[in-house]
């Protein structure tokens, strides 16, 4: 993990004190892109070997669909508290302007 974050740190400051020219940065986006494709396809190719995450995939993609739509609830459960209590706040104060 050092690894990843030393690098991180090595790019970002090679990009603040301008180190690339401008081919540099053009090369960089397409770049970047092609390896995250590399990446993905290395996960890919590291799970579809795996026998037990390939046998377990419809229990697991259940558990991630719960997870999914029980973090959507509780944040839409949230938004809906939130402008309850501004809604009840800016009536609240209205009614003091009104004095």
């Amino acid at each position: 993990m050092i690894q990843v974050i030393l690098a991180l740190g090595i790019g970002v400051l090679a990009g603040y004190f301008n180190l690339f020219k401008s081919a540099g940065r053009y090369i960089a986006g397409p770049v970047s892109t092609a390896g995250v494709v590399l990446l993905l396809f290395f996960m890919g190719a590291k799970i579809g070997a795996d026998r037990e995450i390939m046998n377990n995939l419809g229990i697991m993609g259940l558990e991630a669909l719960v997870y999914a739509v029980t973090a959507i609830m509780g944040s839409l459960l949230m938004v809906w508290a939130w402008q309850f209590l501004e809604q009840r706040k800016t009536e609240g104060q209205k009614e003091g302007e009104g004095v």
